[in-house]
């Protein structure tokens, strides 16, 4: 079975602009019941690295290796999205997909057909329709918690009395492309 035409993720990001920092993992996992335990993928891990781009962002689709199935019967696989790395403040998508493959003999040669279903936590599975362009889509959103940072300082001066209101300061944004930002400016 082609990766692609049966394990393919595409993982869709919201709420800030990607960078190629933000990696997102998924897992297929092979039911412990299939007729044959080497039916798996070389790698049951796929990392997906997102593009730069303005949000919402939608991954290239990424596949899973293939699978050389030489036994018929059926076989169940578990894909969901592993977020032991978490990005900090990005709501994982806790959906996970079965895919259900019948492998059988037609004129002496093993053919595989998929079947899909979607489960979502504390629901029951549902049929999934899937999609050669897009595969199991998993959607992710980042929501940060807003914060509060006070900022203090201490001036010092050598060879001399310090006289009181001698020195101001001002504080300056600058974003990662060197963009300065007035205090009355909003900064991104």
């Amino acid at each position: 079975v082609i990766g692609s035409d049966v394990f393919g993720v595409t993982k869709v990001f919201g709420g800030r602009d990607t960078t190629a920092d933000d990696v997102f993992d998924f897992v297929l996992y092979a039911s412990t019941r299939n007729p044959d335990s080497n039916a798996v993928p070389a790698d049951t891990s796929l990392a997906i690295t997102m593009p730069n781009e303005t949000t919402p962002v939608t991954s290239d689709m990424e596949a899973f290796d293939d699978i050389t199935f030489t036994k018929p019967g059926t076989y169940t696989y578990y894909v969901y999205e592993d977020d032991s790395d978490a990005i900090p403040g990005v709501d994982y998508d806790q959906t996970y997909y079965i895919v259900t493959i019948e492998v059988t003999p037609v004129n002496g040669v093993l053919q595989a057909t998929a079947s899909y279903q979607i489960a979502e936590p504390e629901q029951e599975a549902t049929e999934y329709t899937y999609n050669e362009d897009t595969g199991l889509v998993f959607e992710n959103s980042y929501d940060a918690d807003s914060t509060t940072v006070y900022l203090s300082g201490q001036k010092s001066l050598q060879g001399r009395d310090l006289n009181r209101g001698e020195f101001t300061f001002q504080l300056t944004a600058v974003s990662k492309d060197g963009t300065r930002y007035e205090a009355a400016d909003a900064v991104p």
